[in-house]
């Protein structure tokens, strides 16, 4: 098989690593987590090679579905599935699925990466916070482009921290219907009680104000 040169050096990384010499395997670029991986893939079943190149295949294939999902969150399937398809059928995507580089694994952790942190800040469950600080802490350690995850999730953090809270998905986007008698309703309500989980904190209290008026 032909490899490319991102491939020959990370397999003669991995040849270090299993030597023992890990300062030399990590003395270029520090710490990285893709040596690793092909180190507990030259003990799989298959051959190496063909091991690691179907992991890139799994990995890049694996990446469509928080593509999928994220878009999905923020604005409707239909949108989703042209997002998906875009990355899917991309022609650089297409090109480096199977080869032996860290590039399909790096991909996969920056797109969970964005939808575990819109999960953590709309939903405000502290497992997504803890599983985007993991892909985080990951895919740093893969490729420096990863330090981009922060400027996704800074500012939705923010937005949060000072009151309010982004839609998670289109569902709760109709902030307003109409109803007969006086003033509007807000989607949702009844009783008195916004009934979407995944509307922020003022339309709740908008939700509480409209009803104590009626």
């Amino acid at each position: 098989d032909i490899l490319c040169p991102d491939a020959v050096t990370y397999l003669s990384l991995t040849e270090k690593l299993e030597a023992g010499d890990g300062p030399a395997a990590f003395h270029r670029e520090g710490v990285n987590i893709y040596p690793l991986i092909l180190l507990a893939l030259k003990h799989a079943p298959l051959d190496w090679l063909a091991a690691a190149k179907w992991w890139s295949v799994a990995m890049a294939t694996l990446a469509v579905l928080p593509i999928y999902g994220w878009i999905r969150r923020q604005f409707n399937p239909v949108l989703a599935i042209l997002g998906g398809a875009l990355y899917a059928l991309h022609p650089a995507m297409v090109h480096d699925s199977p080869l032996i580089v860290r590039d399909p694994t790096f991909w996969l952790l920056f797109a969970l990466g964005l939808y575990s942190s819109w999960r953590a800040v709309a939903e405000i469950r502290w497992r997504w916070f803890l599983v985007f600080a993991l892909v985080f802490t990951l895919a740093i350690h893969l490729r420096s482009e990863g330090w981009f995850l922060l400027p996704a999730f800074v500012p939705w953090a923010v937005a949060v921290a000072a009151g309010g809270r982004p839609e998670a998905d289109s569902a709760g986007r109709d902030a307003v219907c109409s109803r007969p008698g006086p003033g509007p309703r807000l989607a949702g309500q009844r009783g008195g009680v916004c009934q979407f989980q995944k509307c922020s904190r003022r339309r709740q209290a908008a939700c509480r104000a409209i009803a104590e008026a009626a």
